[in-house]
């Protein structure tokens, strides 16, 4: 059994015991689960689409420390992104 697979089994007791999404994602951080794990163990127990997933999982305490940076990364993706575009559309024309 893989980590994965090793952290959704014990999280899938944690949630059939009723222990909440925050102490669940408190523990998977502390075992080393990045957030992309946590996303989709959170994803899978509840059973919910993708963006309520990462939403969970981004403003929960567990990630709290990561939020800014992440934010911030994220609206720089946008900024080069959009000028990725705002470049192609000047080389058409």
């Amino acid at each position: 059994m893989d980590k994965y697979e090793e952290h959704l089994a014990i999280c899938k007791q944690m949630f059939d015991r009723g222990v909440l999404n925050e102490e669940m994602l408190t523990w998977l951080r502390s075992q080393g689960a990045g957030k992309i794990e946590s996303i989709k163990i959170i994803r899978e127990l509840y059973e919910i689409r993708l963006g309520e997933a990462k939403y969970m999982v981004h403003t929960s305490e567990a990630w709290e420390d990561r939020r800014a940076a992440d934010d911030q990364f994220h609206e720089e993706l946008i900024d080069v992104f959009e000028q990725i575009c705002r470049d192609e559309r000047e080389a058409e024309g």
